[in-house]
């Protein structure tokens, strides 16, 4: 029921300030990617001052009885003068977002040769915590090593931001995934975070209320060519081809950059998972579950996980497991958590 959840809005230090009912409450996770929440305060409430909710200044943490779900720093409010909208609209985001631009930038030389990628991450994000007032409070998980090293340098100069800089390694062969969860401990895994549930079936008709779904060519690549670090004559260059997919349709060549990147087996390695992604195009499902289906509740999968998928109707028929890339939960008026559920870019088996 909606008396489970509870908004508790904080100082930057962690002081808790006030609670909140879950008035329009909405909390989205999203696989290597900022979580997110959102909520309601009655205009004429009196808790609903800039006093207590100032964008910026404040951490919102939205628990589910004694469990914290959710966590972030406020970003937004907005309000309107039209006293038919009775209510101010507020929204926080995770402190992924933050270690973005603008948040957080390298301004000098960060230089790794054969490293474990999860210490060169690790490094990053103490490497920006440790300048001053830069404490997020992120704190590392104890995970196994990954057994990948890597060479990378980011000059300061250039001032890529630590999200952009994590996000190349992520991307690249033998990659990871991660997450900050709740209580802004740094989890990585290896090499996929999630597992497989094929008892876990979606099913449009009996769980799954509404569905979306977009098959895209318009990003198909066959040949691609991976440029690394240099200039000139002198620049890193490894090239990647699908033969298969260029007989089904035709050329699409591409070329991108990874600047960062000084080791040729690495840079090869993002060539052929940049093909591997994008020879054929992609689905892009949306399912919207019914809310309350004690056939899948919140707990019943998370983000990275893999779950069945079944519609029968008509263009779209699908019977296989999907990768949840991303997950909505809106709190219903009634109290009921209604799931909003986005898929990977491609069928996982």
């Amino acid at each position: 029921m909606t008396n489970d959840y509870r908004i508790v809005v904080a100082s930057l230090s962690g002081v808790a300030m006030e609670e909140l009912p879950p008035s329009g409450l909405s909390f989205t996770e999203i696989l290597n990617g900022a979580t997110s929440c959102s909520f309601d305060v009655p205009k004429h409430d009196a808790k609903c001052t800039r006093a207590l909710l100032d964008p910026g200044a404040r951490q919102i943490l939205v628990y589910k009885a004694d469990e914290l779900k959710s966590f972030g720093i406020l970003q937004q409010a907005q309000m309107t003068s039209d006293e038919q909208d009775t209510l101010a609209h507020f929204s926080a985001v995770g402190l992924w977002a933050l270690l973005g631009a603008p948040g957080r930038y390298i301004d000098t030389d960060q230089v790794f040769t054969s490293i474990e990628q999860f210490d060169i991450v690790w490094d990053l994000i103490a490497y920006t915590q440790a300048k001053t007032d830069g404490d997020l409070g992120i704190t590392r998980a104890s995970v196994p090593a990954s057994g990948i090293t890597r060479s990378l340098t980011w000059y300061g100069y250039d001032r890529v931001s630590i999200a952009d800089a994590i996000a190349d390694i992520l991307a690249a062969g033998d990659g990871f995934d991660f997450e900050i969860k709740p209580d802004k401990s740094w989890w990585t895994y290896y090499p996929k975070k999630g597992s497989s549930l094929p008892g876990v079936v979606l099913e449009l008709g009996k769980n799954i209320e509404s569905y979306t779904w977009l098959t895209d060519a318009a990003g198909l690549v066959t040949d691609e060519t991976a440029m690394g670090s240099g200039s000139g004559a002198n620049k890193l260059l490894a090239v990647s081809s699908d033969s298969d997919a260029r007989t089904t349709y035709g050329l699409y060549e591409s070329a991108t950059s990874y600047s960062n990147i000084i080791d040729q087996t690495l840079l090869q390695g993002q060539a052929d998972l940049d093909i591997s992604q994008l020879k054929a195009p992609r689905d892009q499902p949306s399912i919207i579950l019914k809310a309350g289906d004690p056939d899948a509740t919140i707990d019943s999968f998370s983000v990275g996980d893999h779950v069945k998928v079944r519609i029968d109707h008509g263009w779209v028929q699908v019977d296989g497991m999907y990768r949840v890339a991303k997950r909505v939960v809106n709190i219903t008026p009634e109290g009921q958590e209604e799931q909003v559920v986005d898929f990977d870019l491609q069928v996982a088996s």
